[in-house]
């Protein structure tokens, strides 16, 4: 069976989607990831300590960090990751359906994104998830028409690039280990380059905790140009997160979110391989790498440990997650319990830009960046996606889209989009409130 890449050409244009055409269960999905993802940066992202291959000396901290790092880190991004591919994939469907061309619009889609992902890198912080997924969207124009397992084939090719990648350096710097004339260069380089990484480590926490916002910026377009000039850069976007958009995109178009209900027996074992793998390959990783540090460990060891944990551990768990989620949300009371989650996923792109904006004012702007260790970070993350569900809920009971999320669709489809909704839709978002209901959401109408 081959994926159909037929867009016949017609005058009308794709429009937004609709309240009443959104998938609920991916709603979910997409405010999970964002719990998730903002509790880990929370946590991590204010504690600098970690940069220095050091922890916090509490046990609790480290404790806390330890399960963190096994349970969360990484996990959320990738299933963030993985909803995007399957995104590529609905729109794809729904030009499909209505015959119009959809490389254009999503081509501008993708750009207006790559701009925002560059906007943030600069004026927040270097975080290229935006940049990353707006430049691997375009490779997967590529797999139009092609056949599911050409998808699969290519995801497990991509997978393997970081841990082939990894392997050839560890070789080679064995070699020049091995090799006495060239075993004093290597180890003098090894040593000056820690020494450097770790100078400049410190003066990124000097800027951080007593720089102005002109140096921070001036920094980050620095790093920024650095990296784009880099083809590291773009190959690695290759071995991640690439791998995850094709799964998504796969995933997208077999419909399996879409008839979750059919594909019950199949989530299932998603979720018992995904449960079994990610186990294993987070413990291996964990373990065996000695994480935080990037020196203090041998190299080989270090390579086992990384490969096992990002390449097996982390999209392993993000699996298991995801798919208890999809077949808890087909019972009715589950349904329910996960309504707090479906504004916040109706807004995700708003939602994400806001927690790194809490997050700059309470490390960069309020002082608290060092000074907050693992145990304490997941409390304040969970008060921030508190807010954000309430903001989220009254938001989306008033307009159509999150302000992110509006203002991506007026610069992809050229003209303003109407914010506020339409009296004549409300009753699709009252019958959609209806089925969300949640003793944890405000339900008064505007």
């Amino acid at each position: 069976m081959a994926f159909s890449a037929r867009i016949p050409d017609a005058a009308q244009s794709m429009t937004p989607m609709s309240v009443g055409e959104r998938i609920d269960v991916v709603d979910i999905l997409r405010g999970w990831a964002i719990l998730g993802m903002l509790v880990v940066n929370f946590s991590h992202d204010l504690d600098w300590t970690w940069w220095f291959t050091k922890l916090w000396p509490g046990t609790a901290d480290r404790a806390a960090y330890s399960l963190l790092h096994f349970f969360a880190a990484g996990k959320f991004h990738a299933l963030f990751s993985f909803l995007f591919g399957w995104g590529f994939a609905l729109q794809m469907d729904r030009a499909e359906a209505r015959g119009v061309r959809f490389f254009p619009l999503y081509a501008r889609r993708l750009f207006v994104l790559l701009l925002f992902g560059l906007a943030n890198m600069v004026i927040f912080s270097w975080d290229a998830t935006l940049v990353e997924y707006a430049l691997t969207g375009y490779l997967l124009f590529l797999f139009r028409g092609r056949a599911p397992k050409m998808v699969l084939a290519t995801a497990f090719l991509s997978v393997c690039y970081w841990p082939a990648h990894d392997a050839a350096v560890i070789y080679n710097h064995a070699r020049r280990l091995a090799d006495p004339h060239t075993v004093e260069a290597t180890r003098k380089a090894d040593a000056k380059a820690e020494t450097e990484e770790i100078a400049s480590k410190e003066d990124e926490l000097q800027l951080r905790t007593h720089g102005s916002f002109k140096e921070f910026v001036v920094q980050n377009a620095g790093e920024v140009a650095e990296g784009f000039s880099s083809g590291g850069f773009y190959l690695g976007l290759l071995g991640y997160p690439f791998p995850l958009l094709l799964l998504g995109f796969y995933v997208g178009r077999r419909r399996i979110l879409q008839d979750a209900s059919t594909y019950v027996g199949f989530l299932r074992k998603v979720f018992g391989w995904g449960l079994s793998l990610g186990l294993m390959g987070n413990g291996v990783g964990v373990l065996v790498s000695r994480y935080p540090g990037t020196y203090q460990a041998p190299w080989a060891r270090s390579w086992i440990g990384d490969a096992a944990f990002i390449q097996i551990g982390v999209p392993a768990l993000c699996f298991c997650y995801a798919s208890a989620i999809v077949l808890l949300a087909q019972k009715p009371k589950w349904k329910v319990r996960f309504a707090p989650l479906v504004p916040v996923g109706r807004m995700a792109l708003s939602n994400y830009i806001l927690q790194i904006l809490i997050f700059d004012l309470l490390a960069y702007g309020l002082g608290f960046f060092g000074k907050v260790g693992p145990l304490l970070g997941v409390p304040v993350g969970l008060v921030v996606f508190l807010l954000e569900v309430r903001l989220s809920a009254w938001w989306m009971r008033r307009f159509r889209f999150g302000p992110a999320e509006w203002l991506w669709r007026t610069l992809t489809y050229g003209k303003l989009q109407p914010m506020r909704c339409d009296p004549a839709r409300l009753p699709v978002v009252r019958a959609l409130s209806e089925r969300f209901d949640s003793p944890y959401i405000n339900r008064r109408k505007p």
